[in-house]
């Protein structure tokens, strides 16, 4: 997968070498030689890609936070204690796979997670640090009491956290009775992980204060102002994590926008305190009416409300037979990614008798019913679209996505980028926010992003994703470009590969006053698709590979 590479390197060279402590001899004799041996303490610095969900914020904020830090210090001094670290230091004396033992404790992806040895822990790295004892390390004095005081002493305890797999009381009490760390620090390994997660939040927005505090110290000049704005955006992120006193968008609002789908309205999205409401090209018959639903929008949301008429220009969707490969429709002069390849389950319905079960999966506005697929160069016919059906008023919906049935004479397509088993499932907002995500478009290939939005935004009826490309040092790079769309969107957790949307294309243009990222792309969730696609058609695919 590209960009698997973290930026976090340069850091992670200041673990400078030092000598090893010599092994404190264990106080206690045992009868076995094995069972007397004193395991060293190992120091790892880990950096994650995928993790809990409770960390798709961190991660964002974290990476954003480095650019933002990186660019500043070209152009002034900045504290070194402010220096971006989006990763824990873990103290073990296991000798169990390191990433292995990060997914078991803090459910990091072990494909994905990278960890640097070293010989103590620098006193100029301040991040969290976890000690993990393992299952007997304390009743049988694996490790040594004075070897984890001594590498510990100079941690803040508030960044400081034990971990044991013992399930007795005793072992917690007796780590508890060192008073290295406050004792709600000392957890087993089958507990929730929260208060961990939580300093992780807590050392990046103290960083993030390091820095207000230092540019607010700094004459100021355009640029630092721009940033002075970017890192006041950082703050606002993190304060997503924390309950707001009063809900914008109120059920009595909400009411109205569905509503208003019987006049007009079409989708709307939240930013901020802003409300923008999108609606069709108006028709006579239906002003009046939609009238009365606006001064209900307006009267019900307790913020700015704007409207804006869409047009066919509105919106931009992005238009070798292989999987993220080009697929073509003549008859509408546009291109597509075939996102992933499918197979029909069961017996095939009576009008499909005499065809392939293979389908091929692209964005829903490359083709409707009946329309024919060919390749890049249009010289070969791939096969015939089955869904979705042609609608009578084609601007009242937006397909979610189209689904090609390929000829049987076609022959075996490449089905296949990363050769990996594909998962489909219904997956909460909470673990889709912020979420670092990937795909592999036609056009640009593979890039990766992170899901910014995944509330209050619907269009034609159906939740639509916002994805923010994560290529920061190329402003000028997208997620997804004209082409990519169909390509499925990606994400990993736990050592399993999830497909949780497919790209449409680029946002919406509604206009300067609606304050939109040229960088955005939306996806539909692909679950949600999947399901109407079945319900409608009584057809059931399955998805092994991709």
């Amino acid at each position: 997968m590209a960009r698997i590479e973290t930026r976090k390197r340069a850091k992670i060279d200041e673990f400078q070498s030092r000598a090893i402590p010599k092994k404190i001899t264990r106080m206690e004799s045992s009868s076995s030689c094995e069972s007397s041996k004193i395991y060293p303490l190992n120091v790892s610095y880990i950096t994650f890609e995928y993790g809990p969900s409770e960390l798709n914020l961190f991660k964002y904020v974290a990476e954003e936070y480095e650019f933002l830090w990186e660019n500043l210090k070209k152009i002034c001094i900045l504290n070194k204690n402010s220096e971006p670290e989006d990763g824990l230091i873990l103290l073990h004396g296991d000798s169990k796979n390191v990433p292995e033992l990060c997914m078991d404790l803090f459910r990091f992806d072990a494909k994905t997670t990278k960890f640097e040895s070293r010989k103590k822990i620098p006193k100029e790295i301040e991040c969290v640090v976890v000690c993990y004892l393992g299952n007997t390390s304390w009743t049988d004095d694996k490790i040594s009491v004075e070897d984890v005081k001594r590498t510990v002493k100079d941690i803040d305890p508030c960044r400081l956290f034990f971990i044991t797999d013992a399930e007795q009381d005793e072992a917690v009490t007796r780590i508890k009775r060192l008073h290295l760390c406050p004792p709600l620090h000392v957890i087993r390994a089958t507990s929730d992980m929260g208060v961990i997660y939580n300093a992780l939040y807590n050392t990046l927005e103290k960083k993030l204060n390091l820095l207000k505090n230092d540019l607010e110290s700094k004459t100021s000049t355009r640029k630092v102002a721009v940033y002075k704005s970017q890192l006041e955006a950082l703050f606002k992120k993190l304060q997503e994590r924390k309950p707001t006193a009063t809900q914008m968008l109120t059920e009595d609002c909400i009411r109205n926008l569905k509503d208003g789908r019987r006049f007009g309205v079409v989708g709307y999205r939240l930013r901020g305190e802003t409300l923008y409401v999108f609606e069709n090209e108006k028709s006579p018959e239906k002003e009046d009416k939609m009238k009365g639903i606006k001064n209900l929008i307006q009267e019900n949301f307790k913020g700015k409300v704007l409207f804006k008429t869409l047009t066919s220009s509105s919106y931009n969707p992005h238009s070798a037979i292989n999987c993220g490969g080009y697929i073509v429709n003549i008859d509408r002069n546009m291109r597509g990614t075939i996102g992933i390849f499918g197979k029909i389950k069961g017996n095939l319905p009576e009008n499909l008798t005499n065809s392939h079960r293979i389908v091929a999966l692209t964005s829903g506005h490359m083709f409707m019913e009946n329309d024919i697929a060919h390749t890049i160069d249009q010289l070969s016919r791939i096969g015939k679209c089955i869904w979705p059906k042609v609608n009578a008023n084609p601007s009242s919906i937006m397909p979610d996505f189209a689904v090609v049935q390929l000829d049987p004479a076609y022959g075996r397509p490449r089905t296949h980028i990363y050769d990996e088993n594909v998962f489909i499932q219904q997956l909460t907002k909470t673990f889709l926010s912020y979420r670092k995500v990937f795909k592999f478009g036609a056009t640009t290939g593979e890039t990766t992003g992170r899901i910014e939005k995944i509330d209050n935004f619907e269009m034609f009826d159906k939740e639509v994703m916002i994805i923010l490309p994560e290529n920061r040092e190329d402003p000028q790079k997208k997620f997804s470009e004209e082409g990519d769309s169909g390509a499925i969107v990606l994400t990993r957790d736990m050592n399993r590969l999830y497909a949780v949307g497919m790209v449409y294309g680029d946002d919406f243009d509604f206009g300067a006053e609606c304050e939109t990222s040229l960088k955005e792309c939306i996806a539909f969730n692909f679950k949600n698709a999947l399901d109407h696609f079945t319900q409608r058609t009584h057809i059931s695919l399955e998805f092994n590979t991709i």
